[in-house]
This record gives structure tokens, sequence and C-alpha cells, in this order.
């Protein structure tokens, strides 16, 4: 009978030992979703726009407003500025380059004078000559000489005055220059009256005025012989016989 147990045992081992353990299989539980408001959304910048740029009314009257803008670019002119003041003088442009003529002569230094004065924007130079008959420019004839830039500058072309024009409008005309103008009136960028009388075929003021806040006139300039692109380089440029004194 013991026999039979210990026989019985031997085959419960022999089970035992022959059972292939299970795997274990351990379930990962998935990582929970990223709630939405955790989700950083980048969004692309939105451009600036800037509002477009819309250019003053020069004119609300069309026919005013095209005569005015016909020339308004103009920087082939001659005119004589101011010519009934002292500090007067005839103008020849042409582009960045300028001829300015004097009525008498101009002192610069020592026994030197000057009439006529050639000017360059783009080197910002002056040059000066004397060619006017009498004592002042005897002992200086042929000779040119270097003037200071900033001393010479101009009053704004007529080209330039009519850009300041801003809603005129025609109140009326004048005979000036032998020319049958017309009187264009604005209020200007320091909020004065001001008037233009222009020529009719230039579109081109003749004549300048600008009032104080009481209606009385502050300010008056005039353009007289004017005439549009008909400068040569040459009437703009220092003769050759004229020799640079440095």
């Amino acid at each position: 009978m013991q026999s039979k147990v210990w026989v019985l045992l031997g085959i419960l081992w022999l089970l035992a030992a022959c059972t292939v353990p299970s795997k274990v299989v351990s379930e990962v539980s998935p990582e929970p979703a990223v709630p939405a408001t955790f989700i950083k959304v980048v969004k692309e910048k939105t451009p600036l726009v800037l509002p477009p740029v819309i250019p003053a009314v020069i004119s609300e009257d069309p026919a005013l407003a095209a005569l005015l803008l016909k020339n308004k670019d103009a920087t082939n002119l001659h005119y004589i500025f101011d010519a009934e003041k002292v500090t007067g003088y005839e103008i020849y442009l042409r582009g960045g380059k300028a001829k300015k003529i004097y009525t008498d002569t101009k002192f610069l230094r020592n026994e030197v004078y000057y009439n006529k004065v050639f000017l360059d924007w783009s080197s910002q130079q002056a040059v000066g000559i004397c060619d006017k008959l009498g004592i002042s420019c005897s002992s200086i004839w042929n000779k040119a000489y270097q003037v200071p830039f900033e001393s010479e500058g101009i009053y704004a072309t007529p080209a330039e005055v009519v850009q300041r024009v801003r809603y005129g409008r025609e109140v009326g005309s004048e005979f000036f220059d032998d020319r049958k103008l017309k009187i264009i009136e604005f209020v200007n960028r320091e909020e004065k009256r001001e008037r233009l009388s222009v020529d009719p075929y230039y579109g081109l003021p003749l004549r300048q005025v600008i009032f104080a806040a009481d209606n009385t006139m502050e300010e008056q300039h005039t353009f007289i012989n004017l005439e549009v692109g008909q400068i040569k380089e040459s009437e703009v440029t220092v003769p050759t016989q004229y020799a640079l004194v440095r």
C-alpha cells in the first residue's frame, strides 16, 4: 500500500515538472488623450495692412484740376522771380542744375564780385562769374569762383508752388505780364488763405499771394516771363572760357 502511495506521488511530481508555466501578460493602459484645451494652436500672424494713401484733391473742378496738373512736375523752366524787388533774380532751371542771374553784382570777398551763379544740386556746388559791364567785373573777367552753396538757394519754383493747391477753386481773373490769368484760391497747409494767378496755357502761377488771419496780404511773389521746356544744358553750365580760381 505504501509503495502505491509513493508511485502516485512520483507521477504527480513528473506532471508538475512538465507543466509549462503560463505567460503573464501585463496590460498597459493607453495614455489618456490630451484635452483639447491643452492643445497649443499656432496661428499665422495677420499681415499689417496700411490704409491706402489718398492724395489730396487739387481741385474738384475737372477742367481746373487738369490745368493745374499739366506742368506740376516741370523741372525745365525759365522765369524772373520778384523782378520788382532788390532780392529778385532771373532763373534758368534744367533738372538738378540752374543759372541764377542778379540785376546787380554781389560781393563775394576782397575785390571779387559776381552777378551770375551756376548751381548743381547733385554736387552741392555753386560757381559764380561776373560778366556785367563795369568796374566790378573788369579785374576778374573770365574767372569763376566757388560761392557758398547754402547762400544761393532759390525760392520754390512755379511748379512747386502749384503743388501746394488743395481743393482750389477759380474766383476771378486778372491781366498780368501781358496775359489774362485765372485766380485760384485755396487754404494752404499752414491754414492760410492763398491765391495763385495761373497762366491758362502752362497751368503755372505768375503771381502768388498769401493772406494773414485778418485777410491782409502777408506775402507776395511773382514769376514773370515764364517759359517751360526751353532750357538747354549749355545754359545751366559754366562757360568754358571761365577758369575756376581756387
